[in-house]
């Protein structure tokens, strides 16, 4: 396996194969469809080992952030809290409800 198609795997947790016999996978990104060779020889430059993935890959998300805030700062900022927010309301939901359980009993 292709170190960019377990980075894909690992964010992405709706991947399923085709079937058993091709050499493909399919990803649903929303309307889009991501084909992914299973048996790729692409490899990252500059990555020797999984544990450098990370050193190769943050300077590329360092930019893409960038360049999204260069775009629209506030909005950028607006996407930060919301995803902070949903990150964090389901479990300040499950304490409260249980505070109020406990109130109740």
């Amino acid at each position: 396996m292709s170190i960019l198609h377990q980075i894909v795997e690992f964010l992405l947790t709706s991947r399923r194969p085709l079937n058993a016999k091709s050499k493909f996978s399919e990803l649903k990104l929303g309307v889009w469809r991501l084909i992914i060779a299973d048996d790729s020889g692409f490899k990252l430059p500059g990555v020797q080992s999984k544990g450098e993935v990370m050193t190769v890959l943050l300077p590329l998300f360092r930019r893409a952030f960038g360049d999204m805030y260069t775009v629209y700062p506030s909005l950028f900022y607006l996407i930060i809290v919301t995803h902070l927010w949903r990150a964090t309301e389901e479990s300040m939901s499950l304490y409260f409800s249980n505070r109020l359980m406990f109130l109740v009993s």
